[in-house]
């Protein structure tokens, strides 16, 4: 009887432990969880801080739109004339070698 009461008391220490230990491993996990949410609480604040509030968006989006358009016109214009200089230029000197025949 005594035995068996001894590994009752033993088997109630064990299982407080590893009760206790459970916890600790909660706790410690919870505490890893909270951190982990805070951190990408923080970087969603960051990343919404550096945009524009939805109103302006919609108003400014297509002034953005047009800006884009304008300067890739430009640049196209610009390469084209750049182009149509090379081939002045090549016509001109075909022009001067074929004068020296």
């Amino acid at each position: 009887m005594v035995e068996r009461a001894g590994k009752q008391a033993c088997t109630r220490t064990f299982a407080a432990e590893q009760h206790s230990n459970t916890s600790f491993q909660f706790e410690e996990i919870q505490n890893n969880s909270d951190q982990l949410w805070q951190l990408h609480r923080s970087q969603v604040i960051m990343a919404f801080q550096r945009r524009i509030p939805v109103t302006l968006n919609l108003l400014l989006r297509p002034l953005k739109i047009a800006k884009s358009c304008l300067n890739q016109r430009k640049e196209g214009k610009q390469k084209k004339k750049e182009s149509d200089a090379r081939m002045l230029a090549r016509i001109r000197k075909q022009q001067q070698t074929v004068r020296k025949w």
